[in-house]
């Protein structure tokens, strides 16, 4: 009986994977029809785009970002996907515009205020730049911070896995992980010491990152609701129960190279689909090293 129920729990899992391969299809296509697109999605509160011709025009929800525009956050959070498969966190009371949006280029300029910035296809040909009024940052990898602070002319970048450039009009400096540079109107570009608030930051940022990748999955799988609703109740599976395995598969537990030999049909898109399983085992990865580091100076 107990090898049974494993067996159901295992070809549910298979349900999942097949799942999220079709969502990450999906969600390419909603972002790459043709023409791609930007898309903003407001968490918790309300921000404001300015148009092209300097227009603030009010949101909630998710709205279309157009090249030259410029989202504008008070006391929401944005996040900013561009293609599907680069993620721009605008944090609270920040600017941040769209300057250039292309097959080669996507280029973003912070006016004011902080970003998150999270990459999960490795294998895009675009290249993608985040700027400030005194730098710009141009990353090999899929996580860093970057803030401008417009009151005291500051700009900094903190790697946090990855690689990145980081450029102002004298001189660059290539980040490895966990590196963080300063410029000040006085000061030139330089690498400075990560804060507890740095550390904590990104340890918080990390959390977030991993919630929203599971919520995605758990979101998907719901879609699948008569045929998955009939096999959990008959063997008195919950929701919980799934999401355990997304988290071993996730922690490494699970092979997910034993799961897409055992599934009955091809998976669709692979590649995204070990792409965002990858950003997920090395989201929990940092995430750990980061808080061993915290735990280690208090």
């Amino acid at each position: 009986m107990r090898n049974n129920k494993l067996i159901i729990i295992w070809m549910i899992v298979l349900l999942l994977l097949i799942g999220v391969g079709i969502f990450a299809f999906a969600w390419k296509q909603h972002f790459n029809e043709n023409t791609n697109k930007a898309i903003a999605v407001v968490q918790n509160g309300e921000a404001s785009v300015v148009a092209v011709d300097g227009t603030p025009y009010g949101f909630e929800g998710q709205r279309e970002i157009n090249v030259g525009e410029t989202i504008v956050t008070r006391d929401a959070e944005v996040l900013l996907t561009i293609n599907g498969d680069f993620f721009v966190w605008v944090k609270k009371n920040s600017r941040l515009a769209l300057k250039a949006f292309n097959e080669t280029n996507i280029d973003v300029s912070l006016d004011n205020g902080a970003a998150w910035y999270m990459h999960v296809n490795s294998s895009s040909s675009q290249q993608f730049m985040l700027e400030t009024p005194l730098t710009k940052t141009i990353p090999d990898g899929t996580k860093l911070f970057v803030t401008y602070d417009a009151t005291n002319d500051e700009s900094t970048t903190l790697l946090v896995q990855g690689s990145a450039i980081v450029k102002d009009e004298f001189s660059s400096i290539e980040l490895s992980p966990v590196e963080k540079t300063l410029r000040t109107e006085n000061n030139g570009l330089r690498i400075v010491e990560l804060s507890s608030d740095d550390k904590q930051i990104v340890n918080s940022q990390l959390q977030k990152d991993y919630a929203i990748l599971l919520a995605a999955r758990m979101q998907e799988i719901s879609k699948y609701g008569v045929a998955l609703n009939i096999i959990k109740g008959k063997y008195n599976l919950s929701d919980k129960n799934i999401e355990g395995v997304i988290q071993q598969i996730d922690r490494g537990e699970v092979s997910v190279d034993d799961l897409i030999k055992r599934s009955p049909v091809p998976i669709p898109n692979i590649d995204r689909l070990l792409a965002f399983t990858n950003e997920a085992k090395q989201t929990l990865s940092v995430q750990k090293d980061f808080a061993n580091s915290i735990n280690s100076t208090q």
